[in-house]
């Protein structure tokens, strides 16, 4: 197994350019399956590089490689079989421009080309527009099949999204769905408007509005939603949420409502009270459902966290109420681990014991980095009941290796200063701490892994900057942060949301 996993990194390019920087890419990954007796390969796969330019991770937007093989293990013959092929290619200021799949056929030992995404980017790489199309065997052609199309203002902020299939019997693009959105003068979000497309009238029929108000720093204060009604040709009132935050500007209550049309007022839903620490790390949050017969709130579930020195969460709990007992009572527990580099090391998830009255860890995640901080290996354990972690059937391993190349550097690609993003993971709020080697006004943006624009600022020239932004707006999962220099620098960096 060895030996093959050795033969797939040997086979990677290894790009060489002008001295710059010395980087690390990906060059290849692979999958174990625990089958009850040992880890077992699933799949691997290789990326080659042909320019100094291309590299990346897995905390890019997207890993810019010349091509990519996924092999899968087959157990009859101990080798590897071809599975999926991945072309893309570039443009002179590296934006990605096509992305080419193709799928091994065994029947007749040759690849069968499947997708094709074509990529429009603006000059700061912001997508304009993406195209996919499926190959067609019988006409042994290409056909369309999805477009999606995006539009910005002066500060790059998205201001609209559609998404269109193709059709076939006319010949053209066939609206589906599209967003509209404004910004106030900080680009914060004030209105996002819904409408789908009505194949009978031929036009575009309104969905939902949601709009948004904000303290004056720039926090979220009212979020509501309405919906349109057909029947009436009006817009109606949906669902809403209040914030409320104390002198430090850090969230301390929300209160979700909604809307009765009979008696044309809000009604109580939920609320979440939150206790955050002097850095503004949140603590604790309390969850409440309304009762109508009481006309109080009722208690339903409670989380508590705690912070390393550098504001890494390293417990996260909660607790459900029993109304019998007239209590809170421990449900489910995550504990993390941190480097000095403040990457993960480990990810313990706990489920409580009511007959022993602790913790009984289930599953924990570990992870290993290289000198770059990149991820190596990430390994799944399951708690065996005598008191240790084994490796128990349906554990997986992944395991990521990478070359050290010299980086050409590209004006898109510049990297001069440095940039800390805490606390790892985040709930309420991200801190930022950022240096530039040299002073300069700077644009910051927020977006998710697939591109989504979330949230996006300006900054005057400075050279250090430190600020506390709110992110309770998003859904758990991974971000990314860049922030882009006037100058032509750059720096990025992923986070992820509890």
């Amino acid at each position: 197994m060895k030996k093959t996993i050795y033969l797939l990194l040997t086979c990677c390019t290894i790009a060489s350019g002008t001295l710059a920087q010395v980087k690390s890419r990906l060059i290849a990954q692979s999958l174990y399956n625990y089958d009850g007796i040992s880890f077992v390969v699933s799949d691997s796969t290789k990326y080659n590089y042909t320019s100094s330019f291309l590299g990346g991770d897995l905390s890019s937007r997207y890993l810019a490689f010349d091509n990519s093989t996924t092999f899968t293990f087959d157990k009859a013959s101990s080798g590897f079989n071809n599975f999926k092929k991945s072309v893309q290619r570039f443009d002179t200021k590296n934006h990605r421009t096509v992305l080419l799949t193709a799928f091994w056929n065994k029947a007749i030992s040759a690849w069968e080309d499947a997708q094709t995404f074509y990529y429009y980017t603006t000059a700061d790489d912001s997508l304009n527009s993406k195209v996919e199309q499926a190959y067609n065997k019988g006409t042994a052609a290409w056909d369309n099949l999805v477009q999606e199309s995006y539009t910005y203002d002066a500060a790059n902020n998205r201001t609209s999204y559609t998404l269109e299939f193709w059709n076939v019997p006319a010949g053209k693009w066939l609206g589906y769905d599209r967003y509209f959105y404004t910004y106030d003068a900080s680009n914060n979000l004030t209105k996002k408007t819904n409408q789908s497309w009505n194949i009978t009238t031929s036009s575009w029929d309104n969905i939902f509005i949601d709009s948004f108000t904000y303290t004056p720093a720039n926090k979220v204060l009212v979020y509501t939603n309405i919906v349109w009604d057909k029947t009436t040709s009006t817009w109606k009132n949906n669902k809403q949420t209040v914030n409320s935050y104390d002198a430090s500007d850090y969230r301390t209550d929300e209160i979700q409502s909604g809307w009765n049309s009979t008696s044309g007022s809000w009604y109580n839903v939920q609320k979440t009270s939150f206790v955050n620490d002097s850095k503004g790390n949140m603590i604790q949050q309390t969850l409440q459902n309304w009762n109508d017969v009481s006309t109080s709130w009722d208690n339903f579930r409670r989380q508590y966290l705690t912070y390393d020195g550098k504001n890494n969460v390293v417990n996260n709990y909660w607790q459900a109420w029993n109304s019998g007992a007239g209590m809170y009572e421990n449900t489910d527990q995550r504990s993390f681990t941190f480097d000095a580099a403040n990457n993960t090391l480990s990810n313990v998830s706990s489920l409580w014991n009511a007959t022993t009255s602790s913790w009984d860890s289930s599953i924990r995640l570990s992870f290993e980095y290289n000198s770059f901080n990149q991820l190596t290996r990430q390994n799944y354990e399951s708690w065996d009941l005598a008191g240790s972690w084994i490796h128990k059937t349906g554990d997986q391993l992944f395991n990521y290796y990478y070359e050290n190349y010299t980086n050409s550097i590209h004006e898109n690609q510049i990297e001069k200063g440095s940039l800390t993003i805490f606390p790892v993971p985040a709930a309420e709020q991200i801190n930022i701490a950022l240096k530039w080697e040299n002073p300069q006004a700077f644009s910051a943006r927020i977006s998710d892994i697939n591109g989504k624009l979330y949230k996006q600022w300006n900054v005057a020239a400075i050279s250090n900057y430190n600020e506390q932004v709110s992110i309770s707006n998003l859904s758990s999962g991974t971000y990314f942060i860049e922030f882009s220099g006037n100058n032509g620098d750059r720096l990025r960096q992923s986070f992820t949301v509890l």
